[in-house]
């Protein structure tokens, strides 16, 4: 399994841009199961969270979910940007 992370700013599709151009697709093509974190766009109630809350509730939690998917894998990761920084 591979997990993409993106950047903050730049969601989730900076992979997947034209269909013949995606990273996605094509890693999908290849055999590989693939998972992407999406960021969801910040609110007040997020106001409290700091690098640390994004590093165990991002990567880290959907790494745990991952593993319960695709026992006995290693998993593989991709980050962009701040994502690639959170990894």
């Amino acid at each position: 399994p591979i997990l993409l992370m993106s950047s903050w700013i730049n969601r989730y599709y900076i992979f997947d841009l034209k269909p013949r151009h995606s990273f996605i697709g094509w890693l999908l093509d290849n055999g590989f199961p693939v998972f992407v974190i999406d960021w969801k766009n910040p609110t007040e109630a997020l106001c409290d969270k700091d690098f640390s809350d994004y590093v165990l509730q991002g990567p880290i939690e959907a790494i745990k979910k991952i593993q319960q998917i695709c026992p006995q894998e290693l998993i593989h990761s991709v980050g962009y940007c701040m994502g690639g920084t959170l990894l």
